[in-house]
């Protein structure tokens, strides 16, 4: 198992998926998770790190709630996070797994 290098990108991918895996552009490959659709606003989500086994690449993740007696907006929020990795690190990547802080399996996808 190897340890990936990633970047923050500045903005996250809209979508619905929990986990979308993007093409390579300008040489780097950017990995979107998404924590789903909130009622309210406060909540977050991160990416903690990415690790590659073979064929399939690992992204963990937090995702973080208000705090109970926190004032919150009460809206539909959809928290995102995107990340990219150098395109020669995932070259033949066939899987794609989100997990969250426990180890558990939060999406799975094709890459």
């Amino acid at each position: 198992m190897s340890v990936l290098p990633f970047r923050v990108e500045p903005a996250a991918t809209p979508g619905e998926a929990l986990l979308e895996y993007e093409l390579p552009s300008d040489g780097r490959v950017r990995l979107t998770a998404r924590a789903g659709e909130r009622r309210t606003g406060g909540y977050r989500i991160a990416v903690t790190g990415i690790t590659r086994r073979g064929t399939v690449l690992t992204v963990a993740c937090e995702i973080h709630e208000p705090a109970g007696t926190a004032l919150v907006t009460q809206v539909l929020t959809s928290p995102a996070q995107t990340v990219s990795v150098a395109e020669a690190l995932v070259r033949g990547v066939r899987h794609a797994v989100l997990v969250d802080g426990s180890g558990a399996e939060l999406a799975r996808i094709n890459a």
